[in-house]
Order: C-alpha cells, then sequence, then structure tokens
C-alpha cells in the first residue's frame, strides 16, 4: 500500500474523519471525489494514490444509499457498497469481517460515529478509536496491506461566534475523536446564516502536514467542487494547476 491515498491529505493505515452539519454536503462531496480517486484523478491539487474500497452505508438504507448515487449521476457499480443499516444491520467488527473477505484498503464509513457504546464518554471513544487503529495495521489487522478508514461524522450547530477556533475540535462529541485520528476534514457552509447559500468551505488538519482550506460550491449537478488549498475553485488548466500547486509548496514549506 502507498504511504498515502491522496497526497499530504490522506495517509494510509490511519482513521480520518470528515464532519459536517446533516445535509452540508458530506456525502454529496465525498462520493464522486472518490469515484475520481479510485481513477487516479488529482483531489484538490493533489496525486491520487487508488486502492481497492468500498462505501459502508451504515446510517441509512441501502436503497437511500443507492439513490444518493444516482442522484449524483454516478453507476451503482462504480460505488461498491457494504450495507450496514436497517436489514442489513452490522457491529463494526462485522462490517470488518465483509470488508477483509473483499481484501478492501479503504472504507469509507458513513455513521462512524454512532458506534460508539454508549454513553459514549471519553474512554469509551479512545477505546473505540484504538480498537479501530489496530485494525488499520499491526498485528490486530486482518488486512495484510493495512487499511485505511474515513469515518463520517456529524458535525453540531453553531453560530460562526461560538464555534472552536480549530476545525480538529468542531466535531460532534468529546474532543477524544480529534486527539485519536489523523486527518480531520470538515465542511461547512460559508455563510452560516443563509442555509440557501451553494458556498462551502472545506477544511482539512493535518497532523504531519500543513493545514489548509479550501473554497467550493454546489455545481449544477449537486456535486460540491472545491479548488486548491487557501485559492478557490478557479483552475482552468492543468498548467495553471501545476503553477498554483507549486506556489502552494512554498508558501508552506
Amino acid at each position: 500500500m502507498p504511504d498515502f491515498l491522496i497526497d499530504s491529505l490522506l495517509p494510509t493505515k490511519r482513521v480520518h474523519l470528515l464532519g459536517g452539519t446533516s445535509n452540508i454536503g458530506k456525502s454529496r462531496w465525498l462520493l464522486p471525489t472518490l469515484v475520481e480517486w479510485s481513477q487516479g484523478k488529482p483531489i484538490m491539487g493533489f496525486p491520487s494514490h487508488p486502492v481497492s474500497w468500498a462505501y459502508v452505508s451504515g446510517d441509512r438504507l441501502l436503497v437511500e444509499a443507492q439513490d444518493t448515487i444516482k442522484g449524483l449521476g454516478i453507476p451503482l457499480e462504480a460505488i461498491p457498497i457494504i450495507p450496514a443499516f436497517g436489514q442489513h444491520n452490522k457491529t463494526w467488527p462485522q462490517v470488518l469481517e465483509v470488508a477483509s473477505k473483499m481484501s478492501i484498503g479503504l472504507l469509507a464509513w458513513e455513521g462512524f460515529g454512532d458506534l460508539v457504546p454508549p454513553p459514549g464518554l471519553k474512554n469509551q471513544v479512545r477505546e473505540f478509536l484504538s480498537a479501530m487503529s489496530a485494525h488499520c495495521c499491526g498485528e490486530r489487522s486482518s488486512f495484510p496491506g493495512g487499511l485505511t478508514i474515513i469515518g463520517v461524522m456529524e458535525s453540531p450547530k453553531m453560530k460562526p461566534s461560538e464555534r472552536y477556533k480549530s476545525p480538529r475540535e468542531r466535531i460532534s462529541g468529546v474532543a477524544s475523536w480529534g486527539y485519536h485520528t489523523s486527518s480531520v476534514m470538515l465542511i461547512e457552509a460559508a455563510d452560516p446564516e443563509n442555509v440557501s447559500d451553494p458556498r462551502r468551505i472545506f477544511h482539512a488538519s493535518l497532523k504531519n502536514s500543513s493545514s489548509f482550506t479550501a473554497q467550493g460550491v454546489f455545481d449544477s449537478t449537486g456535486h460540491i467542487k472545491f479548488g486548491l488549498p487557501d485559492i478557490g475553485p478557479t483552475i482552468e488548466s492543468e498548467e495553471e494547476l501545476v503553477e498554483e500547486l507549486r506556489e502552494y509548496a512554498k508558501k508552506h514549506r
């Protein structure tokens, strides 16, 4: 397995989080992005290194997940699904068992924050994330090539003045979610007071690389398109993309 699934953003064999309030567009960004990543296309300008992957539908019925995929104009066969809700309900060990049999290298996991046993205190979150991390690599792992997890989480609805400064701390629940995971990605409304505003902000809080933000917007197909880090969705050519990335690298050395 490569060192990164997406350079700088997603180191392999770790647990990462993608957060945001309900209906902010997490799935509508994640699914098309993973399809492009699986095709080797750069993500926000960063090179991709695809591995086998699956989408865990852990917070909605299988038919609802399929409706979302079709609504995005994506063929169902483009996204391997592990159903884990409703009649297909699975515990997290059962999901990992299925993924292991599929020789999966990446799991994009909806409903990830629901898996901690109640009441979800700090030590329980820590133990859950420790167990999940052990399955990503090491002797306890049933994934010979290693496993990377993107856990999709909810974020509380807060006014800008009430938000924690760090996006890593703006995930629902105890701070352990941020402490014990690698990259924490957050999608937020550019104008929280205007629900019809299609603009979005992508925050990436990275442990071993420079953290960044990117600006994006819903396009006419319902996809969220984010531009380059700290630049915005204005790149029109591959040459311009390369030049902007060089400038970004210089700024963050």
